[in-house]
């Protein structure tokens, strides 16, 4: 976003970008989600089966790790789907003539930051750990990675 707007790259290229990457995140995230908790989640059955000297094909246990896999592969598959729209969604108005491009690339700025910083948040509460360490952290990621883009554009 930032690389762009020092670029001069056109809206409409800004968010072709954004979207085929953001199509490539979602199928990339659906994949590895489901890929990697799969088989965390065939170990624990296996594991459980050996404890309990039966097998649980066909069982709520069963059913419940799928039901599961197909959740976190869904939500891994949709999170950035949703939060590349919402960081963009100003530079759609802006398109549309309801803001300036200014203004837009501004909000789109303020968004992104914003939600890095909340999902530091959020992961820090998770860890147990400083939630506003872990803001400040995802904030400065974010920003150490529109540097390398800016720097390889």
């Amino acid at each position: 976003l930032i690389g762009s707007y020092i670029g001069k790259v056109s809206i409409e290229t800004i968010l072709s970008m954004v979207f085929g990457a953001s199509v490539a995140m979602s199928i990339s995230g659906a994949y590895g989600a489901f890929v990697s908790e799969r088989s965390e989640r065939k170990r624990h059955i296996k594991e459980l089966e050996k404890a309990l000297f039966s097998d649980l094909d066909g069982t709520v246990v069963e059913r419940a790790n799928l039901t599961a896999v197909i959740i976190v592969m869904v939500v891994d598959s949709i999170s950035p789907l949703i939060f590349s729209f919402i960081t963009i969604f100003p530079l759609v108005l802006s398109k549309l003539n309801f803001l300036s491009l200014q203004v837009a690339f501004n909000l789109s700025f303020i968004i992104g930051v914003v939600s890095l910083f909340v999902l530091g948040l959020l992961l820090g509460k998770i860890a147990h750990e400083h939630v506003l360490v872990h803001g400040l952290f995802m904030v400065l990621s974010g920003l150490f990675v529109a540097v390398i883009m800016f720097l390889l554009a």
